[in-house]
């Protein structure tokens, strides 16, 4: 399938005969997409009601089957079958990693991330990191590699995400947060960046939450019990750092300074344990080295976070979230992603081309990636349209992972530079 052959979308019951229009990124389509998504995104924080757009849903659904084979690699250690499953067992069969091939692996997810946030956004009022945060990152990155997405639902996933943090303003401004506490207002301001929303009195509150939350601890902590995108003080304090890089407060600069200085001596202490804690890791000194007061020993903290992120790739080509674990499309995913777009990886480097091939054999066939749970459920279950039953929220969080990995690996994608390693679009 290739990105003009993605399945469109129609609307409610009501617009079910009306076809909604996809916009694309890239050549001279670009500026009428980037044009039509600021329109639609400022007509959005204007109104002062933000309209729902009802579910989308593909014209075709999901083509359903598994991806069966024998696992490939061999592991060492005690292993667990966590993380893999029978959908995403690799395929020992080669499939070429070519742009093509990488172009209709993303075109084939994209529906489903479009599919798992707009029904997530319906079915719940607050924001979610794995149904609209991730989503939108990789949409987001589908769009400016030349992808088509559609624009609307991005709106209204921009929407969803200010209306959340709306209702909790008068909380962020008595340094109290929402559910979530540090991460989910971090990830929230990631997708409102990501996605064009500009700074305004709304994301100055949550800021200046983000600056006063744990001063004490010289970092931010989120013990949450939802490994492995939920539970990591590297996670929680890369989020927090980006939302201080973009939206602090100009009358806060000096206490915002203070937290990034923190956050230095802490980096060069504290040592990652599992796969999340790495990835993160990479991208807060990768945050850091911006700062020309540090650049030069972030810096060189920051090659040797990639060094350790390489040294844990298995021989399948993948990654695993622990130790002990098969690799899996979730931590293969964010490794990937974060080594092209923080780490100077070049999408032709080895590490890539031993990656890629991984991500593409356990994609399954409706076009998305399934990793299990390990977490231990606490909110009441609800369909938000992405596959794979309780798994689907960690899967949906891996797949929009593994688009932004894919997206990156692209030798023509928009910004890439021969031999310049990775060029931040973000």
């Amino acid at each position: 399938m290739t990105a003009a052959a993605i399945p469109r979308f129609v609307g409610t019951p009501q617009e079910s005969a009306v076809k909604r229009p996809l916009f694309m990124s890239g050549g001279r389509n670009a500026g009428i997409c980037r044009g039509a998504m600021m329109i639609l995104a400022m007509t959005v924080v204007i109104q002062a009601a933000f309209a729902a757009t009802g579910v989308l849903v593909a014209d075709d659904g999901p083509v359903t089957g598994p991806v069966t084979g024998p696992v490939s690699g061999p592991v060492t250690g005690p292993v667990s079958r966590q993380g893999l499953t029978e959908q995403t067992q690799p395929d020992p069969q080669t499939i070429p990693a070519d742009a093509q091939t990488i172009r209709e692996a993303v075109s084939r997810a994209i529906p489903l991330l479009e599919r798992g946030s707009a029904g997530s956004a319906s079915e719940r009022q607050c924001f979610t990191c794995h149904n609209q945060a991730v989503p939108v990152l990789a949409l987001v990155a589908a769009r400016d590699a030349g992808f088509c997405v559609d624009a609307q639902n991005l709106v209204r996933q921009m929407s969803h995400t200010a209306a959340h943090l709306e209702r909790g303003r008068d909380d962020y401004k008595q340094g109290k947060g929402q559910g979530g506490q540090v991460l989910m207002a971090g990830y929230a301001l990631w997708t409102l960046d990501a996605a064009g929303y500009p700074p305004d009195e709304l994301t100055t509150s949550v800021a200046g939450y983000v600056i006063g939350y744990q001063r004490d601890k010289g970092h931010w902590e989120h013990r949450g019990s939802r490994p492995p995108s939920s539970g990591s003080d590297f996670s929680a304090t890369y989020v927090a750092l980006r939302a201080l890089q973009r939206f602090a407060p100009a009358d806060q600069s000096e206490q915002a300074a203070a937290r990034r200085k923190a956050v230095q001596d802490w980096l060069r202490q504290e040592r990652p344990l599992e796969t999340e804690d790495h990835v993160f890791r990479l991208r807060a000194l990768s945050a850091l080295a911006l700062d020309p007061a540090s650049a030069v020993d972030m810096q060189a903290l920051r090659q040797g976070a990639v060094s350790d992120l390489l040294a844990l790739q298995r021989e399948d080509g993948g990654w695993a979230q622990k130790g002990d674990m098969l690799s899996d499309a979730y931590a293969t995913g964010t490794v990937l992603a974060a080594l092209r777009q923080d780490g100077g990886i070049a999408s032709g480097d080895a590490v890539v081309e031993r990656a890629i091939p991984y991500l593409l054999r356990t994609q399954c066939a409706d076009g998305s990636w399934h990793v299990t749970t390990r977490a231990v459920p606490f909110q009441t279950y609800y369909e938000s349209g992405f596959p794979h039953g309780p798994d689907q929220f960690l899967s949906i969080a891996a797949t929009g992972w593994c688009v932004i990995a894919l997206v990156e690996a692209l030798p023509d994608r928009p910004g890439e530079r021969d031999g310049e390693g990775a060029v931040k679009t973000r």
